[in-house]
């Protein structure tokens, strides 16, 4: 797997970063910072209703959907996101036919911290709200 693709997996970070258990099957990858990401309405609305959310993600302004992308992230609802649930996202991200190996974790596990090291402006070891926000700004 090339670095190209390991960062495209890993950054979207946080988010990207989805729902619960490490599921594999999506066949796009996500970069953290990436508004067509969020703005997927198909693809969120999936997530929502896995998740039991009532809410509509067509109908949704730019900033709701920065939102809940990063509520459907915050696994635990500690209102933040750390290195783990960033690598249970980003394992969502990786094709259900890839092969996981150890050297397929430990470059996840990298790009993760370089994504933390990128968003983590208070150097808590994890990504807030605003921080997260900001990535979708900055881009």
């Amino acid at each position: 797997m090339d670095t190209d693709r390991i960062t495209t997996i890993c950054l979207m970070s946080f988010a990207a970063i989805l729902l619960g258990s490490c599921c594999f099957g999506h066949d796009h990858a996500h970069k953290l910072g990436d508004k067509a990401v969020v703005q997927d309405a198909q693809h969120m609305q999936e997530h929502l209703d896995d998740e039991g959310v009532k809410a509509n993600a067509t109908n949704m302004s730019y900033d709701e959907q920065i939102f809940y992308y990063f509520k459907l992230h915050d696994y635990d609802n500690s209102s933040t996101i750390d290195g783990l649930e960033l690598y249970k996202a980003q394992m969502h991200m990786v094709d259900k036919d890839e092969k996981l190996t150890q050297a397929l974790k430990d470059d996840v596990v990298e790009e993760i911290d370089k994504a933390l090291k990128q968003y983590d402006f208070n150097n808590d070891g994890l990504i807030d709200y605003i921080e997260y926000k900001h990535a979708y700004f900055e881009s």
